[in-house]
């Protein structure tokens, strides 16, 4: 009798990608054509886009039991807290000054750079009719980072088709951590095809990947309000005690400290993030349960830039690369500049994550 495979269509298992394990469903399964006798499984990650469905070996997959249950925690926990022991090791490192962007950002403020602008006019075209997209009627949901139940992650949508947007979902995206990372832009980049060519040509610009990685701390603050959301039950307290409003106006503060005359191409990039974060929040960073509060919220007479706070914006800074690629900035180097400031941001959003990440400010669904 020819062997059977060890795992059936339709059932649920864990996965290993990366280091970490997910929960998946096990969707067809077929012979390993580089291995006799053993089976390859068409896996799907619960909770993530379809592009991430592969085919993987038998070795990489688990039944669901306790004791499987138990050692996918046991991984995330020791995953953390090797990054934890990384981080704290290259920080004692590193030599004592300030922090910047680098050659990213440019050293001058005055002149308007026309990037903020470029940046607003992002948002105009995610909400379809009506400027702010977000108070649309579609299910959107948010995009889930790797977690410590059936970690996920955050990542984009390559385009934006009538069918993406209906079905646009925090809970649908890529994974933010795993040992096979791969770019939010992937899926932009495979559908356009090619690769990059002369610097600041338009179609080279079109065809790079936009580099905004999260930091691994604000990775952990999105499994943190992954788990709140969809395990707990609960939901952000609005309108939030720091809104991303006064969290990107600390943010211009601290880079004015920084004495480097650097405010004037930062609050241009601050602006136009304003506009496309007003746009984009009922569209994809909202889970659905989540889709209440927020219609109820936006009868008032404020935007959601200054109601909604820190998990939010993490969710915001997970999708916006692929969409960078859709904005009319044409000049390498601009990308550069915006991509430097939005990694400075980062970095402080980082160093002050006591300031503006506590899952004090969560509250029970009804409640909210």
């Amino acid at each position: 009798m020819p062997p059977k495979p060890k795992f059936t269509e339709s059932e649920k298992v864990l996965c290993f990608h990366g280091p970490l394990l997910y929960e998946a469903k096990c969707v067809k399964s077929r012979r390993d054509p580089q291995a006799k006798g053993e089976f390859q499984f068409f896996v799907h990650y619960q909770g993530w886009n379809k592009n991430w469905d592969e085919w993987v070996p038998e070795s990489r997959i688990l039944k669901i039991n306790p004791e499987n249950l138990d050692k996918k925690d046991k991984l995330l926990h020791n995953h953390q807290a090797n990054v934890k022991e990384k981080k704290k090791s290259a920080k004692n490192a590193k030599p004592s000054g300030g922090s910047g962007s680098g050659s990213n950002t440019p050293q001058g403020g005055g002149g308007g750079t026309g990037l903020g602008g470029s940046l607003g006019g992002l948002g105009l075209g995610l909400g379809g009719p009506g400027s702010v997209g977000s108070r649309s009627n579609n299910t959107s949901r948010a995009s889930t980072p790797v977690s410590d139940r059936a970690s996920k992650g955050g990542g984009s949508k390559r385009t934006l088709a009538d069918d993406e947007r209906s079905t646009s979902s925090w809970e649908d995206e890529t994974p933010l951590s795993s040992g096979t990372r791969r770019s939010a832009a992937a899926a932009a980049k495979k559908a356009r095809g090619g690769v990059a060519g002369d610097e600041g040509s338009e179609d080279a610009l079109a065809n790079r990947k936009v580099q905004i990685e999260l930091p691994e701390e604000l990775k952990y603050v999105l499994v943190s309000d992954w788990d709140l959301v969809t395990h707990k039950r609960q939901i952000f307290q609005l309108p939030a005690k720091v809104p991303v409003s006064a969290i990107t106006a600390d943010f211009l503060r601290h880079v004015e400290k920084g004495g480097q005359n650097r405010t004037g191409v930062h609050s241009e990039i601050v602006l136009g993030l304003k506009d496309v974060f007003n746009d984009m929040l009922g569209l994809c960073l909202l889970y659905k349960s989540e889709r209440k509060q927020f219609e109820t919220l936006m009868k008032g007479d404020k935007s959601p830039f200054e109601l909604y706070g820190s998990p939010h914006l993490l969710r915001f800074m997970v999708k916006l690369g692929p969409y960078l690629k859709l904005t009319n900035i044409h000049r390498e180097p601009d990308m550069r500049t915006i991509e430097g400031v939005l990694k400075e941001f980062l970095a402080y959003l980082e160093a002050h994550r006591p300031k503006y990440f506590s899952s004090k400010n969560y509250v029970d669904a009804t409640e909210g």
